[in-house]
């Protein structure tokens, strides 16, 4: 269903996009001018080129790619002129992506990734919250973020980490130097991935609302994360972190901050953050070494532990 209303947003938005929806000053900076809402951007792709353009992916992963599209071109705090130089890029730049994600240099993510550059981190500064919290799946790739030898010492392997969580093992402290709070694969550059997190205190507030422990479904459905694809997913660890030292600046998260489909552009009337679809506040940061974390928490998936 919410790939049909992204279809049909795109629609709308790709063939009448307006270059900017926001007040400008005056020439004798006093009174706002006027926008023209229905001048669309020179260069904004129409949706008959995306429908080339993503010919070769799945039907599935066409609707993923609509979704960040759509964000993109929706986004308010973004210059709609410049992200059709982005999409306008994206479709000059290269033959059809033949993939959705990270995995080929010629995925959709993986060169729209690179594209929006020069549009990372561009909403408005914010006060951060007392205590950040970053959520990462527990998976194979959590085990290399480790320091040398620390996985050596849970059994070296992704049952043995859970096991030793579980038993109140601690990951805070023992992450490699070289290991970030975002990273998408080998050849990225980890400083231009801003790093999305959440409130510590909001997440103890939405807890106090349950009825249940705290899952790794509701993790997933709170901060719009992907939820466990089997009883296999462990579940996530939560990362705390203070953003007042980790964080050279926080800002409110925009569609150019990301390429996942699980985001949702937050209207300019949210001031203080950004807004996850789950309810979760949302902020982003400069990529930040996980060395910073101060404490983490593990959360698992009910099903993994059962079927374990």
């Amino acid at each position: 269903m919410r790939s049909l209303l992204m279809l049909g947003l795109v629609c709308s938005l790709l063939i009448a996009a307006p270059v900017d929806a926001r007040p400008k000053a005056s020439a004798e900076g006093g009174a706002e001018e006027p926008i023209d809402l229905d001048r669309v951007p020179r260069g904004m792709p129409t949706l008959e080129d995306f429908g080339y353009f993503l010919s070769r992916m799945s039907e599935m992963e066409q609707g993923l790619a609509l979704n960040v599209l759509a964000d993109l071109v929706s986004d308010s705090r973004l210059d709609p002129a410049e992200v059709a130089t982005v999409l306008r890029r994206m479709l000059d730049d290269g033959p059809a992506p033949e993939s959705f994600g990270y995995s080929c240099t010629n995925c959709f993510q993986r060169r729209l990734s690179d594209l929006l550059t020069p549009l990372r981190m561009r909403g408005p500064l914010v006060t951060p919250p007392a205590e950040g919290v970053v959520a990462l799946p527990v998976n194979g790739g959590l085990l290399k973020k480790l320091e040398k030898g620390v996985s050596e010492e849970i059994g070296g392997n992704l049952p043995g980490m859970v096991k030793a969580m579980l038993k109140g093992w601690t990951p805070a402290g023992k992450f490699s130097r070289y290991a970030y709070a975002r990273f998408h694969g080998r050849g990225a550059d980890v400083m231009q991935e801003p790093a999305f997190f959440t409130s510590a205190q909001a997440l103890a507030a939405h807890e106090a609302t349950l009825n249940e422990p705290l899952d790794a479904w509701d993790v997933a459905r709170w901060m719009s994360q992907r939820p466990p694809a089997n009883s296999y997913d462990p579940g996530y660890l939560l990362l705390y972190f203070d953003p007042n030292k980790s964080c050279r600046e926080v800002r409110v998260p925009t569609a150019g901050d990301t390429e996942r489909p699980e985001f949702r552009p937050s209207p300019a009337s949210e001031k203080g953050s950004g807004r996850a679809e789950g309810g979760a506040p949302e902020w982003v940061c400069p990529n930040f070494p996980l060395s910073e974390v101060t404490r983490a928490r593990f959360v698992p998936h009910d099903s993994y532990l059962k079927g374990g």
